[in-house]
């Protein structure tokens, strides 16, 4: 054909409407020589495709064809010099179902001496015909059917001819009706098929992603129909337990209500629904009890029967943890509360409902405990609204100080409307939750009233005394001046004794009730009298307090008495109460106190220092009461650093935080969020307007997602795009939340945190550009290199080079390992982007298996290749990838398997599936190896596999093409014991 480059040829080649493309008869190259435009538009290849090979082009899988039935097709016309066309097949549209139409490639030679020297490959649109084939088809068997009926009715056509006609006319209209209805149910099918298949896909989807756990079960032995991978971790098992009874699978359930719970449902066909529900499991986290929130959930067939379970898990152990935790900290609070010494309540709100009251409170307040806990304050006590105690209340909530007054005085009526009079020192302390927010006051109250009316009277009685005093000197000077009188006035002076004497005995009573207020205080108190501060008395709390005993201190100067205050500033303070006559008051001062010889101890106490006066009001003392608040303080400092540090994380991590209450859908977002978002600081942002600015495509899932977290108590993890609200710009964004429950009149609420991730998806997206595209670039360079070589090769056996042809060989073997790498960078990066698509059709997979071992044997002499059980299976699938999986692994299992060893295949299926196994003798996989087999670029890295080459993508590919098919892949494999290989394909993906 030497006119091929003639211009006139090319014309008019061009010019047929059917698809021609000429190659050499050069077996198994055939080399492209000539190829019309619309060859060219069929194979979707706008370069130049003389001198390339036919198969290199992907002919005829490019437009839908079989290659194996065209090579038979080629094989026939070499052998015969004839005319052969191989089978027709459906090249189908993944746009339209309509739009598929029945192609045939005819192979013609042309010959010369009788030797084919070249190939024209004709693609012909069969539709019309295989269409017209059907239809003829089906109206030949309607017409035997027809045939028939007339058969069996002969007898009565003769006696009713017009009748006849009438009924051949009505059966030809019903004819056309089966016809035109048939085709109506087809294509209802057709349609329904492809609405179940985009179901079932985004059913597993939805069931594999879910950041739950999910599985089916059905029938009465609960046999595991599917589980996702975080069911699996809960239950400590692998993917081999799908298709077993769960009982078998999970026989530790044995003696937990959870077999029985399910077998109700089955019974009732009535979901079940639990929470923090204890469960002892051997999964990863270990085999101690853990605790779950579940739904047990019926699935019916069509006539409304229970066939099995879906079942729906979330692992709260952490929560619960936490939550016991919570409990036993506001246990110990109360408990602290409830039995200290010291009078003590906790008002919640604002309100200031009363939720812990001590018995020293209750008794202060002359009430029980069911007469005031959960109610008002101002309800139980209405006399404190002209009292200053409301108004400090509310400084506490409004600024967060701590308020303390002493010697306050205060009304409270009694239950029979009796006012009562206390003298009280007092502290209102507040109590923050986890965001810094005052919700509680502790009310610490000592009851001073009998001190203070004990004083009173003393003071009294002293100037009764001095009184007194004068009254007896004068008398004495008039007993001087007077003797006469003195006889006459002996019985009156007499009674000035008795009354004296009632003075003193009252005085004493006196003395004795102060020393025993003074003795059972709950607060440390001591008495420093004079200058030096001697200290005259002390009670064992504040010898306590101070870690000294009575006979260290007492009659001793107090600077004497505790040298460990040296250097600090409290001998000062006292020095200046007494010379200023002026009370000072310290709250959680910092002070090193005394704890044992040669040691101080770190504390924290409250103090009043209030000096004595005498009846001419001259200090001659100091009353010193401490109350040690250490562990008080330690406690809020380490709640105060703990939220110190959780700000500092979220500001270093340019993180927006964001609150919505579960009730009001009160909406809060941070500065930092607000800005994100493209609002600005001060703008009010609800809820739908932050909805409006997530892009269309994940706006539903995200609404969806947020109010499954809070109907559930869950939460959400999710990735998605905004457009800002100022600019309009395009942000990638992640967001994760959680739901917490209502807990000490806080309401629950569901919050969490938004990180702007749009450098990094950008950085992933370049990645996956630069992949494509230097896999794109070698490929050429490549393929131009490989046919040299091959033309070397053939060159080098003709001329009978042993060494040339032995070298180019292994230089060939090496092209098509580094072709066999850039296709699966390609592959990986079309993975990543979401390009990668999957031609289906309807083919044999023991077939496909047998084509594998047949081709890969020759290059494995080494190794023997035993299928061990292949079952005739019918799939649809994409059978060009399903054989680069296949192929994968039985490389992968020849490379790994010492020589000579053996490589056994196996292909099966069941009702639903089909299953297919290589199984090697090799070194085995260790148990963390395979965590991470089937992800991108892992490699097993120990002294075996160092000489082994490859960059971890085959098996990442195999793993994600088998998932598009909506199967599944898995390993099973013991160190030194060899590795196990499946994968298993739905009929119907």
């Amino acid at each position: 054909m030497h006119h091929i480059k003639d211009p006139l040829f090319y014309a008019v080649f061009n010019q047929l409407p059917e698809t021609r493309l000429i190659t050499t008869a050069d077996a198994p190259q055939f080399t492209v020589i000539a190829c019309n435009e619309a060859n060219t538009a069929l194979l979707g290849i706008k370069e130049e495709l003389s001198g390339r090979s036919l198969w290199s082009l992907s002919y005829p899988d490019a437009f839908g064809g079989d290659r194996r039935s065209l090579e038979l097709a080629v094989e026939e016309v070499l052998q015969t010099r004839r005319r052969v066309s191989a089978a027709p097949f459906l090249q189908k549209d993944s746009g339209s179902a309509e739009s598929a139409r029945w192609l045939q490639i005819e192979v013609s030679p042309v010959t010369q001496q009788d030797k084919v020297i070249y190939l024209i490959f004709t693609v012909y649109d069969r539709t019309q015909a295989v269409d017209s084939q059907a239809e003829l088809q089906e109206l030949r068997t309607n017409e035997v059917q027809l045939l028939e009926e007339q058969q069996a009715l002969n007898d009565e056509l003769t006696a009713t001819n017009e009748e006849l006609t009438a009924i051949n006319e009505d059966l030809n209209e019903s004819r056309e009706t089966l016809i035109l209805l048939n085709q109506q149910l087809e294509d209802r099918v057709v349609a329904r098929t492809r609405e179940l298949f985009l179901s079932e896909q985004k059913a597993n989807l939805l069931i594999k992603d879910a950041p739950v756990g999910i599985c089916l079960l059905t029938g009465e032995d609960l046999v595991i129909e599917s589980a996702n991978k975080m069911i699996l971790d809960f239950w400590g098992k692998t993917r081999s337990v799908i298709g077993l009874p769960l009982l078998t699978a999970l026989p530790e359930l044995e003696g937990q209500p959870f077999p029985q719970l399910m077998r109700d449902v089955l019974v009732s066909g009535k979901p079940y629904i639990a929470y923090e529900a204890k469960a002892v499991l051997p999964s990863g986290r270990g085999s101690n009890p853990r605790y779950y929130n579940f739904v047990y959930h019926p699935l019916q067939d069509e006539t409304g029967a229970t066939v099995g379970i879906m079942v729906v898990a979330s692992d709260v152990s952490p929560q619960v943890a936490a939550k016991k935790n919570l409990e036993a900290s506001e246990f110990r609070l109360k408990r602290m509360v409830m039995t200290t010494p010291f009078a003590l309540a906790i008002l919640k709100t604002r309100d200031l409902f009363i939720e812990v009251a001590n018995q020293r409170m209750l008794e202060i307040w002359m009430r029980k405990e069911e007469d005031v806990l959960g109610k008002p304050l101002m309800a139980v006590f209405p006399e404190l609204e002209d009292q200053p105690f409301p108004l400090l209340l509310a400084e506490v909530f409004d600024t967060g100080k701590r308020v303390s007054m002493p010697e306050v005085s205060a009304l409270i009526v009694s239950p029979e409307g009796e006012i009562n009079e206390h003298y009280v020192d007092f502290s209102y302390d507040p109590l923050f939750d986890l965001e810094g927010n005052v919700e509680a006051i502790l009310v610490s109250v000592s009851d001073i009233t009998e001190i203070i009316r004990a004083r009173q009277q003393l003071q009294e009685r002293q100037e009764e005394l001095e009184a007194l005093n004068e009254e007896v000197t004068t008398g004495n000077d008039e007993l001087i001046a007077i003797n006469e009188e003195l006889t006459a006035s002996n019985e009156e002076l007499l009674q000035a004794e008795q009354q004296l004497q009632v003075l003193y005995n009252k005085l004493a009573e006196r003395e004795d009730l102060f020393r025993g207020i003074f003795e059972q205080a709950p607060l440390g108190m001591c008495v420093l009298r004079g200058p030096e501060h001697i200290t005259e008395q002390a009670n064992d709390n504040i010898l306590k307090i101070w870690g000294r005993t009575s006979s260290e201190i007492l009659n001793i100067p107090h600077r004497i008495a505790r040298p460990e205050l040296a250097g600090q500033p409290f001998n000062d303070w006292l020095d200046e109460v007494y010379s200023t006559g002026i009370a000072r008051v310290n709250s959680e001062l910092h002070v090193r106190l005394y704890a044992g010889p040669g040691r101080t101890r770190e504390a924290y106490v409250n103090s009043l220092y209030q000096p004595l006066r005498d009846a001419k009001g001259s200090v001659y003392g100091i009353l010193v009461i401490l109350e040690e608040v250490t562990e008080r303080v330690y406690e809020r400092k380490k709640t105060e650093h703990a939220q110190e540090q959780f700000r500092l994380a979220v500001e270093s991590a340019a993180l927006g935080t964001w609150s919505l209450t579960a009730d009001s859908r009160e909406f809060t977002l941070s500065p930092r969020l607000k800005e994100l978002y493209g609002f600005s600081p001060d703008e009010h942002v609800s809820v739908d307007s932050a909805m409006a600015i997530v892009s269309d495509e994940y706006r539903q899932k995200l609404i969806d997602a947020t109010n499954d977290a809070i109907a559930s108590g869950g939460g959400i993890d999710l990735e998605y795009t905004i457009n800002r609200f100022n600019d309009g710009k395009l942000r990638w964004v992640k967001t994760t939340g959680k739901m917490y429950p209502a807990d000490g009149g806080r309401r629950s609420h569901f919050s969490g945190t938004v990180q702007d991730i749009t450098e990094r998806k950008l950085e992933e997206t370049r990645k996956n550009d630069f992949i494509a595209m230097a896999s794109h670039e070698l490929k050429t360079p490549l393929t131009s290199i490989k046919a040299y070589v091959q033309m070397l090769v053939s060159k080098a056996k003709n001329s009978d080079d042993d060494f040339s042809g032995l070298a180019l060989a292994k230089v060939e073997l090496q092209i098509k390992k580094m072709q066999s790498l850039i296709s699966g960078f390609l592959d990986v990066a079309r993975m990543e982007s979401g390009r990668l698509t999957l031609n289906q059709e309807t083919f044999l997979l023991d077939h496909l298996v047998k084509e594998i071992v047949a081709e890969i044997l020759p290059v494995s002499p080494n190794h023997q290749l035993i299928i061990e059980q292949i079952d005739d299976t019918e799939i649809n699938a994409d059978r060009y990838k399903i054989g680069q999986v296949i192929d994968n692994l039985l490389r992968n299992a020849i490379k790994y398997s010492p020589n000579g060893g053996n490589i056994y295949i196996r292909c099966s299926c069941n009702n639903e599936s089909a299953l297919v196994s290589v199984r090697d003798e090799g070194m085995g996989i260790t148990e963390q190896d395979m965590q991470g087999l089937f992800s991108r670029f892992y490699r097993i890295e120990n002294p075996h596999t160092a000489h082994i080459s490859g960059f971890g993508v085959g098996l990442y590919i195999c793993a994600e093409i088998i998932r598009r098919h909506n199967g599944n892949i898995w390993v099973e494999s013991s160190p030194g014991k060899g590795s196990t290989f499946f994968f298993n394909l739905p009929f119907n993906p």
